[in-house]
């Protein structure tokens, strides 16, 4: 009967490089296998299924999956013959250009592990260390089951069961859980893609985000206070950084990152390393005083480590003397979970404070949300609004508009 196929872009609406894959039909299935080559929307020809001439070498690329086809057609053909069942899994076994595993009992940790080093080549240590806390946690659920898994068991069964130990066994909350699960499931989806296994149940399984969870933030004042603050050299580098990330929203790496050859009349313009997003930020004068203290100088911004940074901002806002306790409040199996006492300030406070910071207090400033949304780089404001952080008294004073207008 053989099989009938396409050719598809992974992402054909987005800019950046995206994969190209054989959509499979066979008897009323349909599977993915990777071509094994990634090519921009714009150069796509959809119509016809290959890459314009737009493209460097487009003909090189064209023959190639002209060629993935055929042999996959002779691979169908061959395991009909031999009385096989065809799938996604027995079809990549036999393609060339595509090396599996012999079947879906393959090393699971192994095979996540592959995916880290691929998917996080080009992002940030923070984003690597996440995935590879997600292996932990894999790993600690199989020595608790005491079972080896396999492609087979990511099924209806083992998300409860995962579930259960993520929040019960490690003492997740449901946030912390659910990131765990986004990571297993794009694992699992480049595992589909690349030929690993057709299961897809994973699809279906809910990564739990509760939105709105409070997170603490620095009121403008308080910045204000920290800036005034006189501090031996070792902090002083780490407040100019934090104040930085205060009047940028830019995130630690992007921080870590930032060139004087970034700025040009005024504006800092920068490609985002988590996403990739180009972000153009205004200097405001508090955020130019800082810039000449380095770059008038023809000095670079100091270098920290994220861990040893996150430590001395602490400290900085401790010696500060900002009194603002804080309840934190997450849940688990979606119950509202407090601590006994409230944190101090200054143990809330990180590198990612000063993004939620200035979020907030631009758009307690009225400072147009859209203009916000852009100079950050999130690509909507659903994305956004988790940043922005409840402040009590910033809604008593807007409440008193209400009495007025009555």
């Amino acid at each position: 009967m053989g099989a009938k196929m396409n050719l598809n872009l992974d992402k054909p609406n987005g800019q950046q490089q995206t994969i190209v894959f054989h959509s499979v039909h066979y008897k009323g299935q349909r599977f993915r296998i990777t071509t094994g080559d990634l090519i921009e929307p714009k150069h796509w020809d959809k119509d016809n299924q290959q890459i314009k001439r737009t493209r460097a070498n487009f003909n090189a690329y064209n023959s190639k999956f002209r060629e993935q086809q055929n042999e996959i057609e002779k691979v169908v053909i061959n395991l009909e013959r031999a009385g096989r069942k065809v799938t996604k899994e027995t079809v990549c076994s036999q393609l060339q250009w595509i090396t599996v595993p012999e079947t879906s009992g393959s090393d699971i940790i192994s095979v996540y592990k592959a995916f880290i080093a691929k998917h996080c080549a080009n992002k940030e240590n923070a984003t690597r260390k996440h995935y590879e806390t997600s292996i932990a946690k894999l790993e600690g659920y199989q020595k608790k089951i005491g079972k080896t898994l396999t492609f087979f068991d990511f099924d209806k069964e083992f998300y409860a069961s995962f579930m259960g130990y993520l929040l019960t066994d490690a003492g997740l909350f449901d946030n912390s859980a659910g990131n765990h699960i986004k990571h297993l499931k794009a694992f699992l989806k480049w595992a589909n893609d690349e030929g690993f296994t057709d299961n897809t149940i994973y699809a279906k399984w809910k990564v739990t985000n509760e939105d709105g969870k409070d997170v603490f933030f620095l009121k403008y004042p308080e910045i204000k206070i920290i800036e005034a603050l006189n501090l031996e050299p070792r902090l002083e580098k780490v407040k100019d950084l934090f104040l930085i990330a205060c009047y940028t929203g830019l995130r630690y790496g992007d921080i870590n990152s930032l060139k004087s050859t970034d700025s040009n009349e005024g504006v800092i313009t920068k490609s985002t390393e988590k996403t990739g997003e180009k972000v153009d930020i205004p200097i405001i004068p508090e955020l130019d005083t800082i810039l000449k203290k380095y770059w008038g100088q023809k000095i670079p911004l100091p270098k920290i480590s994220n861990q040893k940074g996150n430590k001395y901002i602490k400290e900085i806002v401790e010696k500060a003397g900002i009194d603002r306790p804080f309840t934190y409040i997450q849940k688990r199996n979606k119950k509202a979970v407090g601590q006994d006492k409230p944190f101090e300030a200054w143990e809330m406070c990180s590198w990612h404070t000063a993004r939620h910071s200035f979020i907030t207090n631009c758009i307690q400033l009225k400072i147009s949300p859209e203009v916000v949304r852009r100079i950050v780089g999130h690509k909507s404001f659903k994305t956004m609004s988790r940043y922005i952080q409840y402040d009590l008294d910033f809604s008593k004073n807007e409440m008193k508009k209400y009495s007025l207008k009555l």
